[in-house]
């Protein structure tokens, strides 16, 4: 017989919610197990899920949190009313197929007779967060990872995010199910819950991946181990600062010995090989090493 995939949360407490979300993945943190999240780091996720530790949220989260949740019945209401589609409460904790660390909760289910069920994920935001995205940028990777993630589980193919900005100005922006992002969600999912399992912290990754964005106006406070960077930078760009200027140096000596011999704008070796160019631009004759 095949096993349950969703855990019913009628007439389940916060408490025992929260509990829960120790031992998986869930849809919204995402974003931070594959280091896309403003707001939390991978390594933090982490020590989440391994050590159990608990995170405090200062009262301006915290009212934003519900805030949130308050406004989560009447975004999802417009959405309903937009498309003209029922939407429905889910009440469960989904589970992946395969990979039961892996788990979601339905903001609501949309019904489309034609389509089969989607999932909705109901966001309340603010235009100063709007007018930071990137321009073609219709919401948060952190919230497109996360719907990707609900169709992963649930299977479907389609879904929407439902945004409201400022309480004003409402947007409902509809999303495919894209094999490749859920592959790569997966692939993600199922490496950091191998370090959770075996209590291996993760390992910095590299850091031009294209994921991280600053959140602007946010100010932080260095670690000791990121200042010490911070001074080693200082210190090597002094030192690519003084071999600038080394380098300029021996090309000035260079073009000056070119310059005398009868204005050259070839230099070749004495094995008669082309080491050098000093050719006349538009504005000016720009230098280049062979």
């Amino acid at each position: 017989m095949r096993k349950k995939n969703y855990i019913s949360t009628v007439g389940m407490s916060d408490a025992e919610w929260l509990a829960l979300r120790q031992y998986s993945i869930g849809a919204s943190e995402v974003a931070a197990a594959m280091e896309a999240c403003k707001y939390k780091s991978r390594f933090m996720l982490w020590e989440e899920k391994a050590l159990g530790v608990k995170r405090d949220f200062n009262e301006s989260a915290l009212h934003r949190m519900d805030m949130g949740n308050r406004l989560e019945d009447v975004i999802c209401k417009l959405a309903s009313d937009r498309l003209g589609l029922p939407v429905f409460e889910d009440n469960k904790i989904r589970i992946h197929p395969e990979h039961e660390f892996m788990t979601c909760n339905l903001d609501r289910r949309i019904y489309d007779p034609t389509r089969g069920p989607g999932a909705l994920e109901a966001k309340s935001t603010s235009k100063y967060v709007v007018d930071s995205w990137e321009p073609g940028q219709d919401m948060e990777l952190s919230w497109f990872l996360q719907i990707q993630d609900q169709l992963a589980i649930t299977g479907w193919k389609w879904g929407y995010v439902a945004i409201l900005i400022d309480g004003r100005d409402f947007r409902l922006i509809p999303v495919q199910r894209d094999e490749k992002v859920i592959k790569n969600i997966t692939l993600a999912c199922v490496r950091f819950w191998s370090l959770v399992r075996n209590g291996t912290p993760p390992q910095e990754r590299d850091l031009d991946i294209p994921y991280m964005r600053p959140n602007p106006g946010i100010s932080v406070i260095a670690s000791s181990e990121t200042e010490a960077r911070v001074i080693e930078i200082a210190k090597l760009n002094s030192k690519i600062k003084s071999l600038e200027a080394e380098k300029e140096a021996l090309k000035k000596k260079i073009q000056l010995f070119m310059n005398d011999q009868n204005k050259g704008d070839h230099l070749y070796s004495a094995s008669g090989e082309l080491i050098a160019t000093w050719k006349l631009g538009k504005k000016n004759r720009s230098f280049r090493l062979c």
